[in-house]
């Protein structure tokens, strides 16, 4: 799953300093960060839910 920052750059697996702003969905869209401190994201297109490394919700 490719995760992006608040700027839109991708961010390389195994970097754990860089904040995860949004992840990509399977419909070709970003999801975005559910709340400030949540590790769920939520597309808001297709509404699907994920958390990092895996889709929980469709």
């Amino acid at each position: 799953m490719k995760t992006y920052d608040y700027r839109g750059s991708v961010i390389k697996e195994g970097n754990k300093t860089t904040s995860i702003a949004y992840v990509q969905c399977a419909c070709g869209c970003l999801a975005s960060r559910m709340s400030s401190n949540s590790d769920k994201y939520k597309c808001s297109w297709c509404k699907r839910t994920y958390m990092l490394g895996k889709e929980i919700y469709r």
